[in-house]
């Protein structure tokens, strides 16, 4: 779950027990907890040789640290996180880091390995991995002993806190219009432990996505953290939480248990906390790189675009948001239309549907801004990270609606955008309005053959095109908005204007004509501006080559093992020079 002191596998805030408890390496994603110590110790080592009498012990008052034994100078001190190596950790320095056995330090002590001790002397090596177990004030101390007497004895001061206690913290989830609850409380002080005199001064925003609790953000956030820092970044990390979960189902509930039903409302909650992300941002000195993740890239555009939120640098990762809100051009592709127009309106003509709306009125009247076109254009300084094997945002291939049952949510965003105004849609959420849904009320009566008796029918394809402008200005060809007043001829500027309404009508009943911006390359961001995760990888899961899934999906830039997917990571780091 990567909460932190959190059993693995469990998401809620106090787990059963912690996973610096396990006398092992728990796999690649635990190394990132790990911290490397180098003894330097030779002079003392030629001065007290280790023998049968002469030990040296590493112990700690507090029972607060295990080690893992490893065969690295000084030098390469970090690869335990980036390389792979096969042994040179754990016992007899032949594990791989990732299931090396661990040491615990305990206040009595325990005797280090003469064969480490030997490398010191011979190689110049004597790095140990150390992983904390609890939070301490305690130092580690280094005695060497002969016999019952001691000879020597050398303190490295240390202060373990909680990660969280790293960064900086915004928590958005209960903002006016959102209306949720909040367990911890945005805190924007000096981190108690990484205070900003160790920083570079930049500060690195980050917010999660779609049907993520808050629990589960804490281990977003943690995780992205800790990445960072494992490869030098010395920016102050900001970490930003949002109500993207609202109607989430109980993780017990069967198959669809830890879903969220309602991306629409989320989608909503996305642009009423934009004004408030951006006041915040704004408040805040200092250079600014901001990094979103899915659906937070909608309430990072709307902030950015909307409310003059100012960043230096804007890194789009998996954004679920369509990509003619970038790029207006791409509404008009005929392929990406094709695979994203709901097949019962096949035949029927563009000008009908819900998405063309807005083209019937003036620019000078609101309901011309009724569109997801050019919604978040001339961001000019974002980066799109997007991924060719998308799993969520993958591009529809042959313009169905995705079942429902897709596999591991593959195709959910485009069948999210192709349900609006259906029926399912109504079953979910209760708010069915617009989208590909048709209005009744332009049905005609005609004669069924076999009873002869007269019957409402959909009107043909060529029947509806007989409708003029002003006929369907004031009344749709598609499923009504549920705002009635914004067809009347008078009042429905004004409605439209309303920034509430403009947002529930694009997120539930305006559905976009692209593909989604995750999948994609962005043309107007050119090749320095777009890049694409999938080359990024280094090697790949074990489990994912065997299951012939090397894709690189929605969220494995956090789920999947820091190891495999650093060069994201460093290319994180290097928009922004965060090492620096």
């Amino acid at each position: 779950s990567d909460v932190p002191g959190v059993f693995s596998g469990n998401a809620e805030p106090f787990g059963r027990r912690k996973n610096s408890s396990d006398p092992v390496v728990n796999g690649r994603c635990d190394l990132v907890d790990f911290f490397p110590l180098f003894f330097d110790v030779k002079a003392l080592l030629q001065a007290f040789p280790p023998s049968s009498s002469t030990q040296y012990k590493l112990k700690h008052e507090d029972n607060g640290f295990g080690f893992v034994y490893s065969d690295l100078t000084p030098e390469q001190a970090d690869d335990f996180c980036v390389e792979d190596a096969a042994v040179g950790y754990g016992s007899n320095f032949t594990q791989p880091a990732k299931d090396a056995t661990i040491t615990k330090v305990s206040s009595s002590g325990v005797v280090l390995d003469p064969s480490f001790l030997q490398k010191i002397t011979d190689s110049g090596k004597g790095t140990l991995l150390f992983e904390a177990s609890k939070e301490t004030d305690k130092p580690l101390v280094l005695e060497v002993t002969k016999g019952s007497e001691k000879l020597v004895e050398v303190k490295f001061f240390v202060k373990v806190r909680g990660v969280e206690k790293m960064y900086r913290w915004i928590n958005l989830r209960d903002v006016p219009g959102v209306g949720g609850s909040v367990w911890r409380a945005t805190n924007l002080s000096p981190p108690d432990n990484y205070p900003d005199a160790l920083t570079n001064e930049k500060n690195f925003f980050f917010i999660h996505g779609y049907s993520v609790r808050e629990q589960q953000a804490r281990g977003w956030n943690a995780e992205i953290f800790k990445r960072l820092h494992q490869l030098g970044s010395k920016a102050k990390f900001v970490a930003v939480v949002w109500l993207g979960d609202q109607g989430k189902l109980p993780d017990w509930i069967h198959t669809y248990g830890g879903s969220t039903p309602d991306y629409y409302e989320n989608a909503i909650n996305a642009f009423e906390t934009a004004p408030y992300l951006a006041s915040i941002v704004n408040s805040l000195p200092g250079e600014k790189y901001f990094a979103a993740h899915s659906l937070g890239n909608m309430v990072a555009s709307s902030a950015i675009k909307d409310h003059s939120m100012s960043v230096n640098k804007y890194l789009m990762i998996n954004a679920a948001v369509a990509t003619e809100a970038y790029d207006a051009s791409l509404a008009a592709d005929t392929f990406m239309r094709d695979r994203m127009r709901h097949p019962a309106w096949n035949d029927y003509s563009a000008r009908l549907w819900s998405s063309e709306w807005y083209k019937l009125f003036d620019p000078s009247d609101g309901r011309n801004r009724l569109t997801w076109r050019g919604r978040f254009e001339m961001i000019t300084n974002a980066v799109n990270f997007y991924s060719t094997g998308e799993d969520v945002l993958r591009n529809n291939p042959d313009g169905q609606i995705p079942p429902i049952d897709t596999d591991q949510g593959v195709l959910v965003w485009s069948k999210q955008e192709m349900e609006k105004g259906g029926v399912l849609i109504e079953i979910v959420t209760a708010d069915s309005h617009g989208g590909w849904g048709f209005n009744t009320d332009w049905d005609i009566e005609k004669y069924d053959r076999g009873t002869g008796t007269p019957v409402k029918s959909r009107r043909t394809p060529n029947e509806a095109n007989e409708l003029t402008e002003g006929q369907l200005r004031a009344s749709s060809f598609f499923k009504p908005f549920s705002q009635e007043a914004i067809y009347h001829e008078t009042q429905g500027n004004a409605v439209a204007n309303d920034d509430g309404i403009r947002t529930k009508l694009l997120a539930e009943a305006l559905p976009a004509l692209s593909f989604a911006t995750g999948a994609n390359a962005l043309s107007p961001f050119g090749t320095v501006r777009n890049v694409n995760m999938a080359p990024l990888k280094t090697d790949w899961p074990k489990q994912r080559i065997e299951q012939q899934d090397e894709n690189w999906r929605h969220s494995d830039f956090r789920e999947v093992a820091f190891y495999f997917t650093q060069n994201a990571y460093r290319r994180f780091i290097s928009e922004g020079e965060l090492d620096q």
